[in-house]
């Protein structure tokens, strides 16, 4: 089975991406998505969260006070780091085991941090980004979100720049049209990721 590692900075457009990818049939997985799961609340994470990084990381139900989790991270990169330390293994372990369930030729596994996190990385025999221009990114985030310009821009600033990111991945598709722009160039990569994934 050829594992395809989707990447995009935020507001890029990763998650109509993977949801245009599953209509095709092709099992998806968002690493986001499991994070969010596993900091809900009174769970094992949270509750490693609270004992390493302090009670203040939890909200009344504890779990994860994502806003205040939001504000740290970007702000200090030491924290960030701490938080990531508990969260990855975890979320590396869940798409590990639900790899090893899928029977379909291909698969894609929908991680942020994918080209900077050697483990994630390592997972994906091909690297797809959806890649968008920066001012793009800002009206769709501002528009979903609510978060201010600067907030934007200072997550958009601690992830790897898009140059970077185009030329470490195998495929790339520039997300800054319609909908239905997306759809063809996703069943263009879905057919050929069909052909790879049965070689």
């Amino acid at each position: 089975m050829l594992i395809v590692g989707m990447t995009g900075g935020i507001g890029s457009g990763k998650s109509t991406a993977a949801e245009l990818f599953a209509k095709q049939g092709a099992p998806v997985i968002d690493a986001d998505q499991i994070a969010h799961q596993l900091t809900g609340k009174a769970s094992p994470a949270t509750e490693s969260i609270a004992k390493q990084l302090g009670e203040h990381w939890l909200d009344k139900h504890r779990a994860l006070n994502r806003s205040y989790a939001r504000q740290q991270i970007f702000t200090d990169p030491q924290l960030k780091a701490r938080l990531e330390q508990i969260l990855h293994p975890l979320i590396l372990s869940r798409i590990q085991d639900w790899l090893a369930e899928q029977t379909f030729p291909y698969a894609i596994i929908v991680v942020p941090l994918l080209l900077e996190i050697p483990s994630f990385h390592a997972l994906a025999q091909r690297s797809l980004l959806i890649d968008c221009p920066e001012a793009l990114q800002i009206q769709r985030v501002a528009a979903r979100s609510g978060l201010s310009t600067e907030e934007i821009q200072r997550i958009i600033a601690s992830q790897m720049p898009a140059e970077d990111k185009r030329q470490l991945c195998s495929d790339i598709i520039s997300n800054q049209g319609s909908v239905d722009t997306l759809r063809k160039a996703i069943e263009t990569l879905h057919e050929r990721y069909l052909l790879l994934g049965k070689a």
